[in-house]
């Protein structure tokens, strides 16, 4: 089950970026509110289980690390896109990641946002974080 938020909290990392960039390219400008808008969008995407919106979210290419916490270190590792979609289509639970607060840096088609968290799983409170 920890595997599972981390994986959520580095594929959200790495689909703020990708959408980012595709959404202020077809938007012509930088879009920071649209931007600002795309971790709920995520997330509500997430939450719906619209495994197919998800995917189409990342690039084919597309190469994720997660965190794992190991006591009093963090140790980096590999997931997939395809593993991060099996756990949010075939999880019983609802799984509900609410965005306390949105801080975007944004160079060109690059954006990066820092957002606290609170994480549900199945209406049971999980862990709280930063994306």
């Amino acid at each position: 089950m920890r595997n599972n938020r981390l994986i959520i909290r580095c594929m959200f990392a790495l689909g703020l970026v990708l959408l980012a960039g595709n959404q202020a390219k077809s938007q012509g400008t930088s879009g920071e509110s649209a931007i600002r808008n795309l971790p709920r969008e995520f997330f509500s995407v997430m939450k719906a289980k619209d495994i197919q919106v998800i995917q189409d979210s990342f690039h084919a290419d597309a190469v994720v690390n997660i965190t794992l916490d190991a006591g009093t270190f963090a140790t980096l590792g590999p997931a997939n896109v395809a593993d991060f979609l099996t756990r949010v289509g075939t999880s019983q639970a609802v799984l509900d990641e609410e965005i306390l607060s949105i801080e975007t840096r944004i160079d060109g088609h690059m954006a990066h946002g820092w957002t606290p968290y609170k994480f549900n799983m199945g209406g049971n409170f999980s862990p709280c974080g930063v994306n």
